[in-house]
C-alpha cells in the first residue's frame, strides 16, 4: 500500500544533509505520522541550528507575531542569529510596517515603509493605512499625506524597469493605472472628509475615470461628490446611467432625486 511505499523510500535516504533530513520528515508527514516527522525535525534543529529550517522558522515567528515591538525584537534577532545582509532583512519590513499601522503608530510605521525599496509595495502600504483612517474619520492629516504620496509612488513606477512577474510593459503599465485608481479613491475620501471638497471631486473623478466607471462604491462617491459641488448637469448625467447600468444604491438615487427637476414624476 502507500505506506508501505513511503516507508521504504524513508528507508532508502541516506540521510547526510539537511535537505534529507528535511526530505525525510515531509514523507513522514505525508502519511500522517507526526511524532516520526517531529523527531527528525529535532535532529534537524541539533545539528543545522543555522540552516534553512530553523531559519523558516524564525521567520515564519515574525510574520505570525501580532505586536508590532515583538516583530521588531525577533527581527532584530535573525538579522543577529543568522547574520543578514540588508537584502534578506528587508523581506521583513513590510509586515513591521503593517503591524505598526495597525498599532496606529505613524512614527515607527513611516520609518520601516521607508526602508523598503519597492515603489509598489510602500505605496500599497501607505493605501492600506490611509484607507483605515478614511474608513473610520481618523489620523486624517496623516492619513491624507501618505495617500498623496502613495499616488507620487505610482507615478514615479511607471518610469522603473518592468518587474519580472509582468509578461509586458503594456501589462505593468496597466497595473499601475488600476493601482493609481484605487488610491486616488482613497485620496478623495480624505479630502473630502477634511473638507477639501473641490479637491476630493478632482482626484474621485481621476479615479472613476482610470477605473473605467467599473467600481460602483467609487461610482456612488462620485456622484455625491457632485452634489456638493453643485454639478446637478453631471450628477443627472452619472446618476441615471449608474442606475441604469444596475450600480444604483439608496444614496445614489436620493442624490439623483435632489436634483431632478423634470416634468414628470420620479421614479
Amino acid at each position: 500500500n502507500g505506506e508501505k511505499v513511503v516507508m521504504s523510500e524513508i528507508a532508502d535516504i541516506n540521510a547526510s544533509t539537511e535537505a534529507d533530513f528535511l526530505r525525510m520528515a515531509a514523507l513522514y508527514n505525508t502519511i500522517r505520522k507526526k511524532p516520526l516527522a517531529d523527531s527528525v525535525y529535532t535532529i534537524v534543529k541539533a545539528k543545522y541550528p543555522k540552516g534553512t529550517y530553523v531559519y523558516n522558522q524564525a521567520a515564519n515567528a515574525i510574520y505570525s507575531e501580532k505586536d508590532a515591538a515583538k516583530k521588531e525584537e525577533k527581527l532584530a534577532l535573525i538579522i543577529k542569529d543568522f547574520n543578514l545582509d540588508a537584502t534578506k532583512a528587508a523581506n521583513f519590513y513590510a509586515t513591521i510596517a503593517s503591524a505598526y499601522s495597525t498599532a496606529k503608530n505613524n512614527e515607527k510605521f513611516e520609518e520601516y515603509a521607508k526602508k523598503i525599496e519597492s515603489k509598489m509595495t510602500v505605496a500599497q502600504l501607505y493605501n492600506s493605512y490611509a484607507w483605515a483612517g478614511a474608513e473610520k474619520k481618523e489620523n486624517l492629516e496623516f492619513a491624507a499625506k501618505i495617500s498623496k504620496m502613495s499616488l507620487d509612488l505610482i507615478e514615479a513606477a511607471k518610469g522603473d524597469p518592468v518587474p519580472a512577474i509582468y509578461a509586458s510593459k503594456e501589462e505593468y503599465l496597466e497595473g499601475l493605472t488600476a493601482s493609481y485608481a484605487m488610491y486616488a479613491d482613497t485620496y478623495a475620501v480624505l479630502l473630502d472628509h477634511l473638507g477639501k471638497s473641490a479637491e476630493a471631486l478632482k482626484f474621485q473623478e481621476i479615479a472613476v475615470t482610470q477605473n473605467k466607471f467599473s467600481n460602483p462604491e467609487m461610482n456612488a462617491r462620485y456622484v455625491s461628490f457632485l452634489v456638493k459641488a453643485g454639478q446637478k448637469d453631471k450628477v443627472l448625467t452619472y446618476a441615471a446611467r449608474f442606475i441604469k447600468e444596475g450600480q444604483g444604491t439608496a444614496q445614489m438615487k436620493a442624490d439623483l432625486k435632489s436634483v431632478y427637476n423634470g416634468s414628470q414624476p420620479f421614479e
